[in-house]
This record gives structure tokens, sequence and C-alpha cells, in this order.
């Protein structure tokens, strides 16, 4: 490896590998384990019968409408096998209308011989990814392109990934779609996340809580703790990582993912020219390694999971609870009681919410249906949530945090499990989202806070003397029209921080009046000419993301020296400004400090930071 990698050390890099047989037997297992696949279909049949759950009817997977391209040598035996890993991956996930999902992308397939390159380059037709997906209506379009970049994603994850998918990936990230041209799920707001996060601290502190639920609800704390630091796909920490996932050596703590590269002998995309190593093997805090291990003790009693979240611990808890709680009894399809998946994982989140932040906590969630209705309702701090979070938002906070903490791509898209950087354009977040919330701190610990930022401006103002300590007549008037800078220039030690209304030596007469002022100078001059800033450093950013400039070493992609610098110089712009209109806007709040107005759960107690640290 080159230079490049800053945070990651370079002997943790170990790719494994496995045959497309090693894969399919895996695949073949877990379905038959789920009982997914009905009617005596098998991995191995032209025609995969599946169950709805809420009919009970069946669909039909036709594999069989590949065979003219499979005569015609356009598609192999391999190509199939692989579609159907990828297929029935999503089946095992429990992935919903997967029907629709594999449908689309065989009919893609079968338009363009299976991503021939004389169709996919043709440069006389014009661009065949256009074209079909503009000969697609409605809904269908959008699907479309969604569908196929998740095909293409799961061939890049396992490196099979060829150019011409890469020319279709790059066609599919053009196109936009009006209002849906950015269709990235947006987050929830500050309170929102904020208010989540304490109850589920709370939660595991909670002494009247009893042992046996917070054991139930131990995967979501291990979900939240883990996935909002290090960007692990859900499917990774559900079903991927097994019982003997922790290592220690000479202490120093890991944790063991199953990434691997599917090996089909001669590599397809001509030496892996743009290619980025898997990274198994993830360096973690000892706080994560002992979280991780003291659920392994607790649930230890189940000796035949297959993951690290035991699916029989759940279901043993979840029964003592389903009398006070009946909808514990509902959420996903039966699945093999040895495997634990994301459809669990999400059903046990949302049930969070309800049986401990509702329930317990007496928190008002609002219906989604009801706060897009009532557009007056606000999110607010420990009493009321309007958006609850999703198990893959996680995943976005901590591409946008590794960003905005100058963590270079390359290394960002080793600790997500993606081979190349095209892949973490869908996870790129928004650094205004950061601008109004203590998000950044939360999931990495850092503190931003400068003793003298902690201080409303209410504080600032009416702390101050009712006479300045020095002449006024010798004294600097400060740009916001009622201050005045009283540092003595002749001075041998100026120590002035450059930000006026947070330094020692500026003075105001401590009035109504001039607090007026100064909330309008602070909002009007202040913090809208910042956000303007950012925005345009976010464009900007966005610029230079969308037209990485990569180099090969030794085969394996990294960012150009003079690119990276580049990078890092906006975001640490955009980081500092960031940071410090965060806290502008902090200060104008009534309280007497920023943390304090942090603390408006549970009536403010100091519960809060207590538990955020």
């Amino acid at each position: 490896m080159g230079v490049a990698l800053k945070n990651i050390d370079i002997n943790l890099i170990q790719e494994e590998t496995i045959t497309v047989d090693d894969l399919k037997n895996k695949i073949k297992k877990e379905l038959n384990d789920c009982s997914i696949l009905k009617l005596e279909t098998t991995f191995e049949s032209d025609e995969w019968i599946l169950e709805k759950q809420n009919t009970k009817t069946y669909d039909y997977i036709h594999w069989t409408n590949l065979n003219d391209l499979k005569k015609f040598n356009f598609i192999s035996d391999t190509d199939i096998t692989i579609l159907k890993c990828w297929i029935g991956d999503e089946m095992i996930e429990g992935t919903v209308k997967v029907k629709p999902k594999i449908d689309s992308v065989i009919d893609f397939v079968i338009k363009t011989n299976n991503f021939n390159k004389s169709i996919i380059k043709n440069k006389k037709r014009g661009d065949a990814v256009l074209t079909y997906i503009n000969s697609l209506e409605g809904r269908k379009q959008y699907d479309t392109v969604e569908n196929l970049k998740e095909y293409i994603y799961y061939l890049e994850d396992k490196d099979l990934i060829t150019d011409e998918h890469y020319d279709v990936l790059e066609s599919l990230m053009s196109i936009k779609f009006g209002k849906r041209k950015d269709k990235r799920r947006k987050l929830p707001n500050e309170p929102d996340i904020l208010t989540f996060d304490y109850y589920l601290k709370y939660f595991f502190k909670d002494e009247e809580i009893e042992d046996d639920m917070k054991v139930m609800f131990y995967p979501v704390l291990i979900w939240w703790k883990v996935t909002n630091v290090i960007p692990m796909r859900p499917v990774e920490l559900c079903t991927r990582l097994k019982r003997d996932c922790l290592e220690e050596i000479d202490g120093k703590y890991y944790l063991h993912v199953d990434r691997a590269k599917v090996d089909v002998g001669k590599n397809k995309t001509g030496g892996r020219k743009r290619r980025i190593p898997l990274l198994n093997k993830l360096s973690i805090t000892k706080n994560i390694f002992d979280l991780i291990n003291e659920y392994i003790k607790l649930t230890e009693w189940d000796e035949d999971t297959k993951t690290l979240f035991s699916y029989k611990t759940l279901l043993k808890t979840r029964e003592k609870y389903s009398d006070i709680h009946e909808n514990l009894k509902k959420g996903h399809a039966k699945i093999s009681e040895e495997y634990f998946t994301t459809t669990v994982l999400s059903t046990l989140i949302d049930k969070f919410y309800e049986m401990v932040i509702r329930d317990i906590y007496s928190v008002e969630i609002i219906d989604k249906n009801i706060s897009k209705k009532n557009k007056e309702l606000t999110s607010i701090y420990g009493s009321r949530i309007l958006d609850k979070l999703d198990i893959g938002d996680t995943r976005h906070i901590a591409f946008t945090s590794l960003l905005l903490q100058g963590v270079s791509p390359i290394e960002i898209a080793m600790l997500g499990g993606h081979t190349s950087l095209s892949s973490q354009d869908h996870y790129q977040g928004h650094a205004l989202f950061y601008a109004d919330s203590e998000i950044i701190n939360l999931v990495t610990q850092r503190n931003f806070v400068h003793k003298d930022m902690d201080t409303t401006l209410k504080n600032i103002v009416f702390s101050k003397p009712e006479t300045p300590p020095r002449s006024l007549e010798e004294c600097i008037p400060t740009e916001d029209g009622v201050g005045y800078c009283t540092i003595d220039l002749n001075s041998k030690k100026l120590d002035c921080i450059g930000d006026c209304l947070r330094c020692k030596h500026w003075w105001c007469e401590p009035t109504r009046e001039n607090y007026i002022i100064l909330e309008d100078y602070l909002e009007n001059n202040i913090i809208k000419p910042l956000e303007r800033e950012i925005l345009a450093e976010e464009a900007y950013l966005k610029k230079l993301l969308a037209n990485k400039k990569t180099v090969s070493i030794d085969g394996i992609l990294e960012l150009e020296r003079e690119y990276e610098n580049e990078l890092m110089t906006v975001v640490k712009r955009i980081n500092r400004n960031v940071t410090l209109n965060k806290y502008n806007i902090k200060s104008l709040s009534e309280n007497k400090s920023v943390i304090e107005g942090l603390q408006k759960i549970s009536g403010g107690n100091n519960g809060w930071q207590e538990l955020k640290e």
C-alpha cells in the first residue's frame, strides 16, 4: 500500500476469497434453513416459488427467461448462479417486493444481452441505459434504477464487477427524476436522534428495568454503538457477524466481519485497476469489545446460533413480555431460529420505540402520516418524536461523520466494505445536518467545545459589568454596533481569540435593548453568512467527490496526493464552520449555557451529559 492510509493498519488488510460454489452452497443452505422456497422448489430449480406473507398466495421467479441468452452464450451458468445468490441474499434478509426487484434486473439483462459491451458502449445508438430507462413508465423508472444499482453494488462487493457494469452504473448515477433526483433518506432531525440516544442509554442504566428486557433489546444497543462509528451494512451486523467475531491481540481489539470476494479464476476487470481492498478485520475500542463480549456471555446458553445475535434469546424474552405488548408477536416472517436477520433487528428497533420510549418513559411518538399533515408539529427534546430511526440510518451518519473528521474516502470505503469509490455516492450526507446538532460529538465522543463557546448570548450580555473596564475613548467599537474591544494595545500580552462576542475583552452595556440588537446581529451577520458559506463549500465538496482523482499503485486504488490535500482542506473548512455555527445557533437559546440547552430531557437533569459521555 502507498502512504494514503492514515487511520487503518495495513496489517489488517487480509482479504478472503471464496468460490462461486462456496457462495452458492451458503445461500442454498440459508434458503433451506429459512424455508423460503416453497412447493419443493430448490436453488437449482428453473422456477422459484415464494409465498406472499399477506395473502398466502404464491409468486414465481422464472429463471427460464434467461434461456435464450444462455443459448447464444451471452450468459453463463455462473452468471445465473450469481443472480440467484444476490436475490437469495435479499430474501434471507427479509427484503420486501423481491419479485419485482429480480424481474426488473432480469429484464435489463435480457435487453442488454447481459451487459454486453456492443450494446452498452454502442455510440451510434446512444446511451443504451438511458434509452431503456426512458422506455419505462412512472415509478417503475426509479425502482429499476435503484434495483440495478443494488445488483451492481453486489457484484462489486464480491469482486465480480466488469468495466461494462461500471459504465452502466455511471449512466444510472446521471439519471435525475425531478423532485426524486435525490432520494436518499432524510435522517431524523436532531431532537429525534438525541432523544433516542438518551433513552437507549438511560434504559440500560435504569435499575428498575428487568434484566430480561435489557437482554431482549441488547442488539439495539450494539447496533447503535457500533454502526454509528463504523459504517457497517445492517446485513453485516445481523447475519454475517459470528459468535467468534471478537479478537484481542497485545491489548488491541478487533471485530471480524464476513466480507469475501468471489474467485472466478481470471479476473474480468482487467487487473482490478479500480479496486479497493476489502477490510474484514476492523479495529474497535475496548468499550465496544466489552459491550459485545457481555452480550455473548448473556446469551451463551444458545449454542445453536449461527450469528452473533441470538434469535432464540429474543424469542425467549419476547414471550415473557408478549402479554403486555401484543405487537411483539408480529413483525416478521418465520425464519430459522439459528439466524438473526436485518428484518428482525428492524422490528426490534421499532419495538424499542413503542415499549420503552413511549410506554415506559412516556415520550409521544407521532405517526408519520399525522406529522406530514400537521406541519406545525415539531420534535421536542425528550417528549415528542416525529421521525423514528431506520436500521440503515446509522450507516449514513457514520459515512458523513468520518468524512467530516477528515478521513480519506479510500479508508471510508474500506471501513464500509466498498471496493470502489462510486458506491459511496449513495451515502454522502449533508454537512448542514450537523450545523445545529450534537450528532458528531455523539457518535465520535469528541469535544469541540472551547470553554468560551459554551455560553449563551443572554449570559454573555447580562454578565457584563454596568461600567466598562476602560474608558470607552480608549476602546475600539466592534462591528456589532453596541460593543467595544477594551484590550490594551500597548499590553505585552494581546490574547484576542478573534471572536468578539466570546472574548473576555469585549464589553457592552448589559441592557435589554443591546441584547435584542446583538441577537439580530448574531443571526443575520454571523449565522446566516456561515450557513451560506457551508452550503457553498458543501456544493464544492460534492463536486470534488463526484470527480475523484485516483491512481493505481500495485493494483490498489489510492487518491492522487494533490486531490486528497484539496479534499481534506475543504473538509476541514466545513468542519470548522459547522462546529462554529452549531454553537452560534445554540447560543441564541434562553439557557445559561449551550450544554444546558441540550439538557432538556427529564426536566433538564444532569444525566444527559453523563450518559452522552
